[in-house]
């Protein structure tokens, strides 16, 4: 794509100057006089389009009615801001990269939606016309050109506790896949990828920041203020960083960051409301706090809306790196398609960062706007700085893993909502130094507490010598467990603790050291001795077949064991699953975390990741607000759906199974309701978004028709 100058000239204040459309070479081909109309209705969504679409859409029919104001603001700004003869000559050039010179008087422009304009039904962003805004930036000096054998880059997901429901699992997730993909095809390339979630202090990335010399590309997601980065204290609770903070942060490595991608996410809570209002499962409709926003039912708007762009100039001003901000909040199926494609043209393709970002948009945006990417998605990205002709084509092979690697272990869950709080202070328990020896997930049956185990293993891998997992046998089988647990923790360990593989040497050995009541005795101080001094990471889970229905063990020596793996605060850390907490489990050394159901929010999002139920929701609307019979139909089922589900991670799943034929989900449905009014045992849950006489028992056997 051939690049444009599109120059600010005879600035006159923040309403009048002369738009100049000419080529890098200085051949002059538009120019429009801008006097901007601020009396007019359609300037107050050019301050600030995302507060403007929320007050001012129909609620019955709001994507919609949010395309229509996008729309109609868009035609404004090609008639008045940028004039027809420039968008002639933008559309005549398309695709076309647009550098904008920002001169001190028009600060504001990065901050406007420029994307949206259209003439005549074209629009510029669909016709992947591109603007990257010309910023005040460090020079780079040579020394950040030097060539590496890897291409890294560092990921941060922060979400503090007691703040709204993100999808920054699924964001983290779907990069990891892109960053893995690139790594194992035919031409593989060698990129790098370091994942900070669960715990996104300054500390960390104060420590991520010092690994080796640094990193290439630094991609954050999270919530965003008016220019704060939102990071997350020792204990989980908000840290907001402000451009100075941040900077100070990232400069040691500022020779060799080239890119930052900012990725201010739309709150869970309000995606969740918005489901909830087309499947009628509540009247209440998220609307935009007037605290923070800059648009409101009386209000004429701020100089900078809600997100990111202002971090964006601090880090140009003082790393010099080019930066992709989001000037609005994105949904998070949004965010992974724009950054996806974006990657992929830059990391696979070879494409510069301007035309990839261009492209990016054009294809993450639909033409049809839908809750997972609704009108505003197309306004959303900012390009700034030092983005024209940039290449982070990375070396070809493969880049040397970050983490350990987890041979015997579940995969990965490929979905994964809510739990924020709990994997957060988990992980806490598993640092170095934490001064606890592991934590237990406990909660009842379909919970998800192995889930929330793998989930947190996988995360903290990276910062242990070898990990080793290990599930109870079946009940009734309780009498093989100890020595089951022996061999497994010897064959998944001994490897990384004996790496000349001499059989005699063999460092823990558990399994020859249990046939005996003496000789275990005798082994489980070294046994306590080798975790206290080495970094293992063990996850021992479903313990409930080997403890008595009081919480007791089974088999005392077992017991032992467990006392003797967390009988330090030495470096190793093990986490342990149950539905019941173990009568004499030290909780002082061992963190025990209840998992409870999730809240209707989560369970909400969790649905939009599962398939079939994804599908009973239908994301667009019709543009009369009066959705078709069958369409009201499996809404209403999705509705009654989660309803029984009660926020019980497994029950959805096992809905999702049955939502393959709705018509047998509904019959399922149906037995379910009827069996959630059946009075449950004692201490049974009482979750977000159920009856609290359910059992989550009862309606996992009427939705499976009575098997297991």
């Amino acid at each position: 794509m051939a690049g444009l100058v599109l120059e600010p000239l005879e600035v006159a204040g923040p309403t009048r100057w002369r738009w100049l459309l000419r080529t890098e070479d200085g051949e002059a081909l538009a120019s429009h006089e801008v006097a901007v109309p601020e009396a007019d209705y359609e300037h107050r969504g050019f301050v600030d389009l995302y507060q403007f679409l929320r007050w001012e859409s129909d609620l019955d029919r709001r994507l919609a009615s949010e395309a229509e104001l996008t729309a109609r603001i868009g035609a404004w700004i090609g008639e008045h801001l940028l004039g027809p003869e420039v968008m002639e000559a933008l559309f005549r050039e398309a695709p076309v990269t647009v550098r904008v010179p920002v001169p001190p008087p028009l600060g504001f422009l990065p901050y406007r939606p420029w994307t949206i304009a259209a003439r005549q039904g074209r629009v510029l962003a669909r016709e992947q016309v591109g603007f990257v805004f010309d910023l005040p930036a460090r020079a780079r000096s040579s020394l950040a050109q030097q060539p590496a054998k890897t291409l890294r880059m560092l990921a941060l997901f922060s979400l503090p506790t007691g703040g709204t429901v993100l999808g920054l699992r699924r964001e983290r997730r779907a990069l990891q896949q892109l960053i893995s993909e690139l790594g194992q095809g035919q031409q593989p390339r060698a990129v790098q990828l370091r994942v900070l979630q669960y715990g996104v202090t300054r500390q960390a990335l104060e420590a991520a920041v010092d690994d080796a010399d640094g990193w290439d590309v630094l991609h954050v997601s999270g919530h965003g203020r008016t220019g704060q980065l939102v990071l997350e204290t020792p204990d989980g609770a908000p840290d907001p960083l402000g451009p100075a903070e941040l900077v100070e942060l990232l400069v040691p490595m500022w020779r060799r960051l080239r890119l930052a991608v900012l990725a201010a996410c739309e709150s869970g809570a309000a995606t969740a409301a918005e489901l909830r209002r087309m499947l009628d499962l509540s009247t209440q409709v998220h609307q935009p706090s007037t605290e923070d926003s800059g648009v409101g039912p009386d209000r004429g708007g701020a100089a900078e809306p809600v997100g990111w762009p202002g971090l964006g100039r601090a880090l140009l001003e003082k790393l010099g790196c080019a930066v992709l901000a989001m000037r609005y909040p994105v949904i998070d199926d949004f965010a992974i398609a724009l950054t996806g494609h974006l990657y992929r043209g830059l990391l696979e393709h070879g494409q510069t960062l301007d035309v990839a970002a261009a492209r990016a948009l054009s294809r993450a945006a639909p033409d049809r706007p839908s809750l997972s990417a609704p009108a505003v998605s197309l306004a959303t990205p900012a390009l700034l700085g030092p983005a024209t002709g940039l290449t982070l084509q990375p070396p070809s092979g493969r880049a040397a893993p970050i983490s350990v690697a987890l041979a015997g272990f579940p995969d990965e869950p490929a979905r994964f909502v809510g739990r924020t709080a709990t994997l957060t202070r988990a992980r806490r328990a598993l640092r170095y130094g934490s001064g606890r020896a592991g934590v237990l997930l406990h909660g009842p049956a379909g919970v998800g507490t192995t889930t929330a185990a793998v989930e947190l293993a996988y995360q903290a891998a990276g910062t242990f010598t070898a990990a080793a997992w290990w599930t109870a046998p079946p009940a009734g089988q309780w009498a093989t467990a100890l020595a089951s647990l022996a061999t497994a923790l010897e064959t998944q360990l001994n490897p990384a603790l004996n790496p000349d593989q001499d059989p005699t040497a063999a460092v823990l050995q558990l399994a020859g050291n249990t046939s005996t009541d003496t000789r275990l005795t005798g082994y489980l101080p070294v046994l306590t001795q080798l975790l206290e001094q080495a970094r293992l990471l063990i996850v021992l889970d479903g313990l409930d077949s080997v403890l008595t229905s009081s919480g007791g063990w089974l088999d005392p020596r077992f017991g032992r064991v467990i006392a003797a793996l967390t009988g330090h605060t030495g470096a190793s850390r093990v986490v342990l699953t149950s539905r019941t907490v173990p009568t004499g489990l030290d909780t002082d050394r061992v963190v025990a975390l209840p998992v409870e159901a999730l809240t209707s929010d989560e369970a909400v999002l969790l649905a939009r990741e599962l398939p079939h139920l994804h599908a009973l929701q239908h994301d667009t609307e019709p543009a009369t607000g009066t959705p078709a019979p069958q369409v009201a139909a499996d809404r209403a089922l999705l509705a009654r759906t989660l309803t029984v589900a009660q926020g019980h991670p497994k029950l959805l799943e096992v809905a999702d199974t049955l939502a393959a034929d709705p018509t047998v989900l509904q019959q399922r449905v149906t037995a379910a309701e009827i069996a959630a009014t059946q009075p449950g045992p004692s201490g049974a849950s009482v979750p977000a978004t159920g009856d609290e006489k359910a059992d989550p028992g009862q309606v996992l056997a009427a939705l499976t028709g009575g098997t297991t």
